[in-house]
């Protein structure tokens, strides 16, 4: 028997596996696209819990600021982080 070889009878029939194809493809991209948007909201909600856990630390005057610049250092993964105060220049 024939191997290797791809042979379509009927044009109708190529028009269908060509159209087959495209959808394939396109909810093959819807997918990935998907996930992709799914890992990142739950990063983003991850950094704004910390965020805001840190914030509230802040106001509530729980923590010295070494202690929050070290926390924020681990929390988003950073060799070194540093408080700059802006001078009113």
């Amino acid at each position: 028997p024939p191997t290797h070889t791809l042979t379509v009878q009927d044009p109708e029939n190529f028009v269908a596996i060509v159209i087959f194809f495209a959808v394939a493809v396109a909810v093959a991209s819807v997918v990935d696209l998907a996930a992709r948007r799914t890992h990142q909201a739950a990063r983003l909600r991850a950094e704004s819990e910390i965020l805001s856990f840190l914030a509230g630390s802040v106001l509530r005057g729980e923590t010295t600021l070494d202690a929050l610049l070290e926390r924020v250092r681990e929390t988003f993964g950073m060799e070194s982080v540093a408080l700059l105060e802006r001078t009113s220049d």
